[in-house]
């Protein structure tokens, strides 16, 4: 069995090769989210077990990783030093056999990005939400292709915050069945429980997935809020949808990208 499985990953290499070099001529990216996400699901569907789910991602981060590497290695860099959280997070996503980067700043990141000499940068959330809310035209040089979550933070009562990174790339995701779109809001009011901010945005309702109080920049923390919805939303869509609301000073989408489930 172990034999069998030997050929048919040389066989899955060896294509992944061939596909490269179109790529190569065609000017297509080495990495796909969209892509990559159908097909753990695709394979998820199909898994029968014992196996569980996160495990089959598992293998298949280093098989991907792989075949990225029989093209052309990944070139994925992060904001912070080795082993700090930044980079456990970048390398839970993308496996051995990509190249990685430790930098010190964001803008080394999205430098390395519009230039074309990184194709994914690893970035805090409230970092990089900071830097887009006071200068917006930075938003042109990236696109957010993804995020990873680590697990929360413990506190006193057993709670935290989650530690959220963002993937920076040269292009938006392609729309897909599973995208979601993440938008940071800032509010005129202040609300005292999540419950309370999803009763003044009732219009959300059904497109909601998470809402969360996060701190970025300056401003008031609590009027800030980070809110990821189904499906992959435009500017002119979302405006349409929050008119009805009074409250909103200001919002800005963050990015649209495949949601990966939550054991990935």
């Amino acid at each position: 069995m172990d034999s069998r499985l030997l050929t048919l990953l040389n066989q899955r290499a060896k294509l992944s090769a061939a596909i490269g070099q179109w790529k190569l001529a065609s000017g297509s990216h080495v990495y796909a989210p969209d892509r990559e996400e159908h097909l753990l699901r695709t394979l998820e569907g199909k898994n029968a077990g014992p196996m569980p789910h996160g495990a089959l991602r598992s293998i298949y981060r280093e098989i991907l990783s792989t075949s990225r590497a029989c093209q052309r290695p990944l070139q994925v860099a992060c904001v912070g030093r080795e082993l700090s959280n930044a980079w456990v997070a970048t390398r839970r996503r993308f496996g051995s056999s990509d190249n990685y980067q430790s930098l010190s700043s964001l803008t080394q990141v999205i430098n390395g990005i519009s230039h074309r000499k990184l194709d994914v940068g690893v970035v805090d959330r409230a970092t990089l939400i900071g830097l887009v809310w006071e200068k917006p035209a930075l938003a042109k040089k990236f696109a957010v292709c993804g995020d990873i979550t680590l697990s929360p933070r413990a506190g006193r009562n057993g709670n935290g915050a989650r530690d959220v990174y963002f993937l920076l790339s040269h292009s938006p995701v392609p729309p897909t069945d599973y995208s979601k779109t993440v938008v940071a809001l800032e509010c005129t009011a202040s609300f005292g429980s999540v419950k309370e901010w999803q009763a003044a945005f009732s219009v959300l309702r059904r497109s909601l997935l998470h809402v969360e109080q996060i701190k970025w920049g300056k401003g008031n923390s609590k009027s800030r809020w980070l809110v990821e919805l189904k499906g992959h939303w435009t500017a002119e869509d979302l405006a349409r949808k929050l008119e009805p609301v009074k409250m909103i000073r200001r919002w800005l989408i963050v990015g649209s990208y495949p949601e990966v489930p939550h054991y990935a």
